[in-house]
C-alpha cells in the first residue's frame, strides 16, 4: 500500500506544482497589464490636457481672435490708447474666469510687458521669450515653483503673424495641484501601495516633480542619483520603458514598475506598486494551492488509513478468535487432562494457574493452590532435589526435564509423582513461565516395592520355579507361532482369492489379539508341579498384582530370564525338559478352537529368541 500511496501523493503534488506555477503566471501577467494599462491611461491624459492646452493658446492668440486683434490696435496706436488696453484686459480676466487659468500675461516684440491678468510671473522665462520672438512656436514651461510657493506649468505662444514676425508673445500658466497633479496622483482601483508620479532628467540626477504618496511635500525637491542601479526612476530617465521589474523605489522597497515617456515633455511617467501586494494573489493562490493539496492528501491517506485500520482490525479479530481458540482449546485441555497441570512464575516460583487433577494428588482445593509455592506440599527430602530441576530450567540449561520427587498432603499421606516441566512463552508476560505435568505414581512405587520385599524374602526355589514357568509361557508361545504360520499358510490355500486385504488385515489382527490374551493367561494360570513352592510363587504375582495379569511382575519374571540366559543357567538339562513338556503340552486358544497342537521344534542350545512385543 506505501507504493501507491507515494505514486498518488507524488501525483497530487505535481499538480499542485502545476497548477500553482500556471495560475502564478497568469496572476503576473494580469498585474503586468493593470501597471501597463494605468500609466498608458495616464500618460495619455496628461498628453491629451497638454495638447488641449496648445490649441487653446492657438486659437487666442492667433488666427485673427480677438485679443489677437486689439493687441495690433494698442501696439498701432503706440501703446499709449488705455481704452484698448483695458479691454484688452477684460478679455483676459475673463479668458481666466471662463477657461480655468491661472494667468495670462503679454509682451510685445521688445519683450516689454503689455498686461498682466491673474498670476503670470514672466521674469524666469525672458530667456525662453526671446527665443520665441526669434523662431515662433508653443513651447511649454515646465513644471517650477513660483514665489508664493506654488507648482505652476504653462504655455508660451506667439501673437499674431506680424509684418516682422510676431506682435509679441502670450504666457498661459496653469497650477499643477488644480490640473496636472489630479490626473498622476489618481489610482483607478483600491490599493495600499500603488502610485503614479512623474519624474525627469537633470544632468546627473533624476528628480520627482510631482507628489508622491509614501512621502509627501517632495514635489520638485526630491533627487536621486541617475546611476542608482535599483531605481526605478533612474533606470526610466536612462531610456528603459515598459515594465521595469527587481527594483526598489525611494523608500527601498521592492517594487514592480513600469515607466513611459509623456511625448512633448520631458517628463516620465512611472507605475508602481509593491511586489508584496502585486504578488499577493500569487501568494494566496500558492496558500489556496497548499490547502486544496493538503486537503487531497489528508482526504487520500484518510481513506488509505481506513482501508488499513479495517485490514488491520480484521487480522486483529482473525488473531483474537484464533487466540480465543487456542485459549479455550487449552483451557479444555488444562481442566479435563487425566494428569495434573500448572502454571508457575518463573520469577517467584509461585502457583498462577492449577486444574482440579493435581488439586486431587495434593490433596488441596485448586484455589488454595494458586499463588502458593510448590515447595510447600513437597516432601523435605526432595526439596533440593526439585530445586535444582526448577534452577536448571531457569538458566536455560534444559528445554525440559522430568524427574521424581514425593508430595506430603495436608493429611501427612506421602504421594509419589513425576513431575515435567518445560518452559513457556505467555503473550502478556514479560518472562517465560513453567509448564509442569504431575502423574501420581505412588501405585506404581508400591507394586515395585511389594515386588522387591517378595523377592527378598522368598525362597531360592521359589524363584527358580518362577524361572522355569517364564520358559514354559515361551516354548508355549514358540508353538502358537508355527500353528499360527501353518493355519495361514492352509486359509492362504484354499481361500485366498476369496478374501480382500481388509478382510485378511482384521482376520490376522484378532488372532494376534487372541494370541496375546492366550499368553497372558497361561503367564498367570497355576500350573501342576512337583515342586511345592510353585503355589506360593502364585501366591506372590497374585499380591503384587491385586489380581491383574502382566504388569511389573512379567517385567520382573522377564528380567529374571534374561539375566538367567546371561549366566548360562537356562542351558541345563532341566530347562531342556521343562521346554519339551511346554511345547507338548497344548495352549488355551487350541484347546477351544479344537485345533490340534502342533509339536514344538527340537530345542537346541540355548532358550529360543521370541519378539518381546507380542507379550505386551
Amino acid at each position: 500500500m506505501a507504493l501507491p500511496l507515494l505514486l498518488l501523493t507524488g501525483l497530487i503534488g505535481a499538480m499542485g506544482v502545476f497548477a500553482y506555477r500556471s495560475l502564478a503566471e497568469e496572476i503576473r501577467r494580469e498585474t503586468h497589464r493593470t501597471l501597463t494599462v494605468i500609466a498608458e491611461q495616464k500618460t495619455q491624459q496628461i498628453e491629451e490636457l497638454l495638447d488641449e492646452i496648445r490649441t487653446d493658446a492657438r486659437v487666442n492668440f492667433s488666427g485673427h481672435s480677438q485679443l489677437e486683434a486689439l493687441f495690433a490696435q494698442w501696439l498701432s496706436s503706440g501703446r499709449r490708447s488705455e481704452p484698448l488696453l483695458a479691454q484688452m484686459q477684460a478679455v483676459a480676466r475673463e479668458g481666466v474666469r471662463v477657461k480655468g487659468w491661472q494667468g495670462l500675461a503679454a509682451v510685445d516684440a521688445q519683450g516689454r510687458t503689455a498686461f498682466v491678468a491673474g498670476q503670470a510671473d514672466l521674469t524666469p522665462h525672458t530667456a525662453l521669450i526671446a527665443d520665441i520672438l526669434r523662431r515662433p512656436r508653443i513651447e511649454l514651461v515646465d513644471l517650477h515653483r513660483t514665489a508664493q510657493g506654488q507648482v505652476h506649468f504653462g504655455v508660451l505662444a506667439p501673437i499674431g503673424p506680424g509684418p516682422q514676425g510676431p506682435l509679441g508673445v502670450a504666457y498661459l500658466s496653469w497650477r499643477a495641484d488644480e490640473t496636472l497633479y489630479p490626473l498622476v496622483s489618481t489610482w483607478p482601483v483600491p490599493t495600499r501601495t500603488a502610485e503614479t508620479y512623474l519624474v525627469r532628467r537633470e544632468e546627473a540626477q533624476v528628480r520627482f516633480v510631482s507628489p508622491l504618496r509614501h512621502r509627501p511635500q517632495t514635489e520638485l525637491s526630491l533627487t536621486e542619483a541617475l546611476n542608482t542601479p535599483t531605481l526605478p526612476a533612474g533606470r526610466a530617465a536612462q531610456g528603459e520603458r515598459g515594465i521595469l521589474s527587481g527594483g526598489r523605489d525611494y523608500r527601498e522597497v521592492p517594487v514592480l514598475a513600469y515607466a513611459s515617456a509623456v511625448q512633448g515633455t520631458p517628463w516620465l511617467m512611472l507605475a508602481e506598486i509593491d511586489e508584496r501586494e502585486a504578488y499577493a494573489g500569487i501568494r494566496n493562490m500558492a496558500w489556496a494551492t497548499s490547502i486544496v493539496m493538503g486537503l487531497g492528501l489528508l482526504l487520500v491517506y484518510s481513506l488509505a488509513f481506513q482501508a488499513w485500520r479495517r485490514t488491520h482490525q480484521l487480522q486483529e479479530l482473525q488473531t483474537l478468535r484464533a487466540r480465543q481458540l487456542a485459549e479455550s482449546r487449552f483451557r479444555v485441555i488444562f481442566e479435563q487432562a487425566p494428569l495434573g497441570v500448572a502454571l508457575v512464575d518463573s520469577q517467584s516460583g509461585l502457583l498462577l494457574e492449577a486444574n482440579q487433577h493435581l488439586a486431587d494428588i495434593i490433596g488441596v482445593s485448586a484455589e488454595d493452590l494458586i499463588g502458593i509455592d510448590p515447595q510447600r506440599y513437597t516432601h523435605p527430602d526432595d526439596q533440593t532435589l526439585s530445586q535444582e530441576h526448577i534452577a536448571s530450567l531457569k538458566a536455560g540449561r534444559l528445554a525440559s526435564h522430568t524427574f521424581t520427587k514425593r508430595y506430603v498432603r495436608p493429611d501427612g499421606t506421602v504421594v509419589w509423582a513425576s513431575v515435567t516441566g518445560a518452559p513457556i512463552q505467555v503473550d502478556d508476560a514479560d518472562a517465560p513461565r513453567h509448564l509442569f505435568i504431575v502423574e501420581d505414581i505412588s501405585e506404581r512405587k508400591r507394586a515395585e516395592r511389594e515386588v522387591g520385599e517378595s523377592d527378598v524374602h522368598g525362597e531360592p526355589e521359589a524363584r527358580e520355579l518362577r524361572r522355569h514357568r517364564h520358559i514354559d509361557v515361551l516354548c508355549e508361545h514358540g508353538a502358537a507361532q508355527q500353528q499360527q504360520r501353518n493355519g495361514h499358510d492352509a486359509d492362504a490355500r484354499r481361500g485366498h482369492a476369496r478374501l480382500t486385504p481388509r478382510h485378511e488385515h482384521e482376520r490376522r489382527h484378532d488372532e494376534e489379539q487372541q494370541r496375546r490374551r492366550d499368553l497372558i493367561e497361561a503367564e498367570v494360570r497355576p500350573v501342576p508341579h512337583a515342586h511345592p513352592a510353585r503355589g506360593e510363587r502364585h501366591r506372590l504375582r497374585e499380591q503384587a498384582h491385586g489380581g491383574d495379569r502382566g504388569g511389573p511382575t512379567r517385567e520382573l519374571l522377564l528380567g529374571e530370564h534374561d539375566a538367567d540366559r546371561r549366566r548360562g543357567r537356562a542351558r541345563g538339562p532341566r530347562a531342556r525338559s521343562i521346554r519339551g513338556r511346554a511345547a507338548s503340552r497344548p495352549s488355551s486358544r487350541s484347546a477351544r478352537s479344537a485345533v490340534p497342537p502342533v509339536p514344538a521344534p527340537p530345542v537346541r542350545g540355548p532358550a529360543v529368541s521370541l519378539p518381546w512385543a507380542a507379550l505386551y
